[in-house]
């Protein structure tokens, strides 16, 4: 192919190119044009629908005009009767302005006559109050009266009820109530006793009693009437009504005798009535080592029951109501005296709570004659089954930094009734200890019997048994 050829090829291919080029441009020359025809068409929708929207415009536009011309004329009328209703108004005004004048003179008049109406009236009211005053002062006066009567029989009537439940002796003297007497009772306490074995009676006393019951303080006045203190003794602690601060045993020997105060659990049901048992029948050991203070749980090997473990001392406060876990050791105790294990007694506290008389000490002779105690022993009694004899009171020393003869001497006597209990329960012991030896001799004397007969019929019979 010559250079001509070349060229004609590339000049060909060149307007091949351009052709397609043209026929490209042409191609996109119609497709804009199509999308104008298609914008322009839209276009005009668009436009006929906003003279659609103008026309309705416009139709909406009259409407409202149309509506504010009727709404202008109905103002018009409305503007016209609210004048003739203002007219009207200020007529009925002018008339009210002159039937409230006319009201206000009739008022005037009205207030003038109840003005003097209240006076009259009060002046009424008045003299028929201090009639009724006078008449209610009168009857109240006579009520009080009545009712004061009626107070001093009833008193009188409940006093000598009480009195006739009479416990404590029948005849009381003031003159017994002395430093002399106080020595006596003491001395008595220190002397030897003695059983009907002749040997000499060592007692220990156990001091029972719930938490704030007034144990301690009892046995500190017990100790102070013994040693014949000047000043209340403070031996035993002495704890709150919540906290007991008595939570071992704590013994104290006077003379031939223990007293000793135990811990302040006797209400708690953690207190087990196998444990009351055997403490209060003597098989623990008042130096045992307390592992649990609530169970009264020794560390040591309980020993057998002694005979001079023989009087336990219930103390209560005066006013309790007994709950069932108090009950129930009571019970227990009540009923190792009834099997004659050992006897018992009651002691009250707080005496001057009981009576406000007896804050005073020196009034302490008035005990037996006062009826808020026997009505107080009367009611102890028949809660706790304790016959009246077996109780006593006392008052605690609270206020008090000195003791009082009368105080001692009522701590003496309560001891003096518990150590005569105490000696009437050891012979009771040996009493009961003859017995089980009766029975055991004439067991003895019956086997024996036995014995030698059948002996002798045997003897009986070898002999028979020869002679054949």
């Amino acid at each position: 192919m010559s250079w001509f050829g070349y060229a004609d090829a590339a000049d060909l291919a060149r307007a091949q190119e351009v052709a397609r080029n043209e026929a490209r441009r042409v191609k996109e020359e119609k497709e804009r044009a199509e999308e104008a025809r298609k914008e322009a068409n839209e276009s005009n929708i668009r436009a006929k629908d906003a003279e659609e929207r103008a026309q309705k415009e416009n139709q909406r536009a009259n409407e409202e005009r149309e509506r504010a011309e009727q709404e202008k004329m109905a103002a018009g009328k409305a503007k016209e009767e609210a004048t003739e209703s203002a007219r009207r108004a200020e007529q009925a005004a002018e008339q009210a302005h002159i039937e409230k004048q006319k009201a206000l003179e009739a008022q005037g008049l009205a207030k003038e006559e109840r003005v003097r109406a209240e006076e009259a009236r009060a002046r009424a009211e008045n003299e028929a109050r201090k009639s009724v005053e006078t008449r209610q002062k009168k009857e109240t006066a006579e009520q009080e009266n009545k009712r004061l009567l009626d107070e001093k029989d009833e008193k009188q009537k409940r006093d000598e009820t009480l009195m006739q439940f009479a416990w404590g002796p029948k005849k009381t003297k003031r003159g017994r109530w002395t430093a002399q007497e106080v020595q006596r009772l003491r001395d008595m306490f220190y002397e030897h006793m003695h059983d009907k074995e002749g040997r000499l009676i060592h007692g220990k006393i156990l001091i029972f009693g719930p938490s704030g019951a007034g144990k301690s303080s009892f046995c500190n006045g017990l100790r102070a009437a013994l040693k014949d203190s000047a000043q209340p003794t403070t031996y035993y602690a002495v704890g709150s009504h919540d906290n007991s601060l008595t939570r071992t045993f704590q013994p104290s020997q006077y003379g031939d005798h223990w007293i000793i105060d135990m811990p302040g659990i006797f209400e708690s049901s953690d207190f087990k009535t196998e444990s009351i048992e055997a403490i209060a029948s003597g098989r623990v050991r008042f130096d045992a080592q307390i592992g649990n203070w609530k169970t009264l749980e020794v560390k040591i090997n309980q020993q057998q029951a002694r005979r001079d473990v023989s009087c336990v001392v219930l103390v209560l406060h005066h006013g309790i109501t007994l709950g069932d876990e108090l009950k129930r050791q009571l019970n227990a105790i009540i009923r190792l005296g009834g099997e004659g294990v050992l006897s018992y007694h009651l002691v009250l506290t707080h005496l001057d709570e009981c009576d406000p008389q007896f804050k005073d000490p020196e009034n302490i002779p008035n005990l037996y004659n006062s009826p808020l105690v026997q009505e107080a022993v009367k009611m102890m009694s028949e809660q706790t089954g304790i016959p009246p004899y077996a109780i006593s009171y006392v008052k605690n020393y609270v206020t008090e930094n000195t003791t009082h003869t009368n105080t001692k001497l009522l701590h003496l006597e309560a001891l003096d009734r518990i150590l005569t209990s105490t000696a009437e329960q050891v012979e009771k012991m040996i009493d009961l200890k003859l017995q089980k030896n009766m029975y055991e001799d004439a067991r003895v004397s019956w086997t024996t019997a036995v014995f030698i007969s059948a002996a002798v019929m045997c003897v009986c019979a070898v002999v028979y048994m020869c002679t054949q």
